[in-house]
C-alpha cells in the first residue's frame, strides 16, 4: 500500500524531455512514476502476489479447522489427510514468507531514497518481517518435508494408490501445446499448464530420488543428496 501510494503521487521525468526549452518541458508536467512499466511490473506483482498468499491463507485454515474438527470427532478419514495437511503448511510457509520478504524489500526499494527513510513506514516492514522465513520452520528445511510428500505421492500414484487433493494434478494427461493469442482471462487454460508444470516438476524429482535409491542409498540419503 505505501509503495503504491507513493508510486501514484512521486514524480519523475518530464513528458517532454526532447526539448532544449526548459519552460516547456515544465508545462509539459512531470511523470508519476506509477507511469512507467518497469515500476508497474513491480507493484503489480506485489499486489497480486499479496492477494494469493491471503486466499491460500485463507483456503489452508479452513482445511485445518476442518481436519482438527474431523479428528476430534474420531473420524478417521480426516486423520489420513493430515499428512496432506502437514506438506501443504509447511509448502506454503516455505514459499509465502520467502516471497513476501523479497517483495516488501522491492517494493521498499522502488520507493527510492524516500524507502530507506524510517518515516516512510516501508523502511522497518522489510527488516521485521524478514524473520518470518525463519522463525517457526525455516524455509528450505519445510520445503524439503513438501518434497519429501510430493515424492512419495508421485509413487503412491505409480502404485494405484488414491491421491488427496493437492496432488490430483499428479494423475492428468500430459498436456499437448497450446494454441492460443492469448492467455488473458483464459484460466482453465492457465490452471491447466500450472498443474502440467507442478506435474513434470514432481516426476522429474521422483526419477532423480529414484536414481539415487537404485543406487543402493537409503530413503533418508537419496532425499539428501
Amino acid at each position: 500500500t505505501i509503495a503504491t501510494r507513493y508510486s501514484c503521487v512521486r514524480k519523475q521525468g518530464f513528458k517532454t524531455s526532447q526539448t532544449d526549452d526548459a519552460a516547456s518541458a515544465l508545462a509539459g508536467g512531470e511523470y508519476a512514476i506509477m507511469d512507467y512499466k518497469f515500476q508497474q511490473y513491480r507493484i503489480f506483482k506485489a499486489i497480486g502476489a499479496s492477494y494469493l498468499m491471503s486466499w491460500s491463507g485463507r483456503n489452508v485454515r479452513e482445511y485445518l479447522a476442518r481436519v482438527v474438527d474431523g479428528v476430534a470427532k474420531g473420524d478417521d478419514a480426516a486423520a489420513d489427510e493430515l499428512p496432506d495437511l502437514h506438506a501443504t503448511c509447511a509448502g506454503l510457509k516455505s514459499i509465502c514468507t520467502t516471497y513476501a520478504a523479497n517483495l516488501i524489500e522491492d517494493c521498499r526499494r522502488s520507493c527510492g531514497g524516500m524507502g530507506f527513510l524510517r518515516a516512510s513506514g516501508i523502511a522497518d516492514k522489510s527488516t521485521d518481517y524478514v524473520g518470518t522465513v525463519t522463525a517457526e520452520g525455516e524455509a528450505v528445511i519445510l520445503a524439503l518435508q513438501t518434497a519429501r510428500y510430493i515424492i512419495k505421492s508421485v509413487d503412491g500414484h505409480k502404485k494405484g494408490q488414491k491421491l488427496a487433493t493437492s496432488v490430483q494434478y499428479l494423475t492428468t494427461s500430459p498436456m499437448k501445446p497450446p494454441t492460443v493469442s492469448s492467455y488473458a482471462g483464459n484460466q482453465d487454460l492457465i490452471m491447466q499448464l500450472l498443474g502440467h508444470r507442478a506435474k513434470q516438476a514432481g516426476e522429474d524429482l521422483a526419477a532423480d530420488f529414484q536414481a539415487g535409491v537404485s543406487k543402493g542409498n537409503s530413503f533418508e540419503d537419496a532425499l539428501n543428496n
